[in-house]
């Protein structure tokens, strides 16, 4: 078996730290929590804002948490509002809701059954969101301190501090840092089942090999994307020296994750069909059959949320260390390798589904090949080195400063409820392609939610799809009802399929009355458009129609 090259002479000791790495690793872990937890302030509930943030995913959390009835040991997530709720596993649910028990109990954080109550106090409704996003950018900065780890153990201390610096740069774990979302919980549980797994390999012990299993099963059950997990046991059995394997600590590595699987997602045996409504929904996703692409569609498709995800200078490390890892083939190279070829066959059969936020499991063991790259190019090319993380670095910078001027500048949806209660006239009626959500400025939504609390001057919300606007919208009624005002987004015309909605709303007889518009710097989006990008979840253009 081939060993190990050491990288660096700082990593002649795989396990151990020098003080100088440890220095290193603070620097990358203090800009990380720079560029995370600001964020986690970004558009709360506000008096005009939406009461729910702009990222819909958000809001499934508490959906999940309000069905629940704690004092009748009713923790079941599905209701009527969301009957697939069990699409997703429920850990990480479970241990929001006893963070927001805790912090009630601080008197920090005010809980109440009366939605009415967080309508006219948005300021108590938005700390249910600082909660879940402070709790998010923890578990990232988590998981760059465990890739750290995991990259001394592999290639050294030296691509232990690249693959760190390498995540903590990485776009899409920055921005989904400082989400309401389960993507980052699950990317550090399954980083930390494949850290005791890759010890497992190492020492063959069962403890590294039941520990390995359990944060699997937790992981599977904070969203059930990591479930691949469970076949990286055996890869850690078979990596082990021929005569030191014993399966039976694979199959009780594999009963762990079950256990704790069972322990933290209990409604997927104890509420069976509504489980297996949510796996369908998982599987038609993952399939990629939604867009009938081809392969070459689909592996754009995954390319550009690659791009997006990592950012192209960092997405091009991992490339150059994942052609390393494979002439190279050591213990540690096959492991890794094992579950980012995996992971990147399960998302290129799912293409467009296989967005930058959910690729997210991938990214940790992705940045270890990176910063392998990297290490070894320090070594070998120092030159080379110094300006691929000079690329690396000014592209980082580049994205950041974008993505706090996009963030500190006037929401365009804010800018358009501002509009509307200062223009609409009482008793108007304003036609809408799809129901009210992330896609429409607050106050449109709000008003939807709970007309009592709106500051629309009575206007009546149209529907003008014959389809079902709650899904799927259209413009197809809007000569038909003719509203006096109508109110489309980019967005919401790319998600009915009517690309020139704009002008077929000019040729029904209505004038554009206002319109608002953000942009992304190309330099810090490409190779995607300079628009916002989607993991920000901004349009890019407001437009309001007046009827002529």
């Amino acid at each position: 078996m081939k060993k190990d090259p050491p990288l660096s002479s700082s990593s002649a000791a795989p396990a151990g730290a020098s003080a100088r790495g440890l220095v290193w690793l603070a620097v990358v872990l203090l800009a990380a929590a720079a560029l995370r937890f600001p964020a986690v302030f970004w558009k709360l509930p506000g008096e005009t804002t939406q009461l729910n943030t702009y990222n819909s995913d958000e809001y499934t959390i508490l959906v999940s948490i309000q069905a629940m009835d704690p004092a009748r040991l009713d923790f079941n997530p599905v209701s009527e509002k969301d009957p697939l709720a069990l699409s997703g596993g429920t850990f990480h649910t479970y241990f929001y809701a006893a963070v927001l028990k805790a912090l009630s109990l601080s008197g920090w954080l005010e809980l109440t059954t009366d939605k009415g109550f967080y309508y006219s106090h948005p300021e108590e409704w938005a700390r249910f969101y600082i909660a879940g996003r402070a709790l998010s950018a923890v578990f990232g900065l988590l998981t760059i301190w465990l890739i750290y780890l995991l990259g001394r153990r592999t290639y050294g201390e030296t691509a232990g501090v690249f693959a760190a610096l390498l995540l903590a740069v990485a776009p899409s774990h920055i921005v989904y840092s400082a989400y309401m979302v389960k993507n980052v919980p699950e990317t550090f549980w399954a980083a930390l089942s494949l850290y005791f797994l890759w010890k497992a390999a190492e020492s063959g012990g069962g403890r590294d090999f039941f520990l390995g299993g359990a944060c699997a099963g937790l992981a599977t059950a904070t969203r059930f994307s990591s479930a691949p997990l469970l076949a990286m046991i055996p890869v850690a059995l078979l990596l082990r020296p021929a005569g030191k394997r014993s399966p039976g600590k694979a199959l009780g590595a594999a009963g762990a994750a079950l256990l704790f699987f069972l322990l933290t997602s209990p409604y997927t045996l104890l509420d069976y069909p509504s489980f297996m409504k949510g796996i369908e929904l998982i599987k038609t996703a993952a399939s990629g059959v939604r867009h009938a692409d081809g392969p070459l569609q689909k592996l754009f498709a995954v390319s550009l949320s690659a791009a997006e995800g990592f950012g192209v200078p960092v997405l091009l490390a991992v490339l150059a260390g994942a052609g390393l890892a494979a002439k190279a083939r050591t213990r540690a190279d096959r492991f890794v390798l094992a579950w980012v070829l995996l992971m990147s066959l399960i998302f290129f059969k799912a293409g467009r589904e296989s967005t930058a936020g959910r690729i997210l499991p991938l990214m940790p063991l992705a940045a270890l090949l990176g910063g392998r790259f990297l290490a070894a190019a320090l070594r070998w090319r120092p030159a080379a080195a110094w300006l691929a993380l000079a690329v690396i670095l000014a592209h980082a910078a580049v994205f950041n400063a974008e993505h706090l001027r996009l963030r500190g500048a006037p929401e365009i949806r804010d800018l358009a409820s501002g509009w509307l209660a200062e223009n609409l006239p009482p008793g108007s009626s304003v036609g809408l392609a799809r129901e009210p959500s992330w896609f429409s400025p607050g106050l449109v939504e709000r008003h939807y939610r709970h007309p009592d609390h709106g500051l629309l001057n009575g206007a009546a919300l149209v529907s003008v799809s014959s389809s079902d606007w709650g899904s799927n919208g259209d413009i197809d009624l809007l000569k038909e009802k003719r509203p006096d005002f109508v109110l489309l987004s980019d967005l919401e015309a790319e998600f009915i399929g009517r690309p020139g909605a704009f002008r077929e709303i000019l040729d029904a007889g209505y004038s554009e009355e206002a319109s608002f518009s953000s942009s992304f710097s190309r330099a810090a989006a490409w190779p995607l458009p300079g628009e916002p990008t989607p993991i920000l979840f901004t349009p890019g253009e407001i437009r309001i129609f007046r009827r002529v």
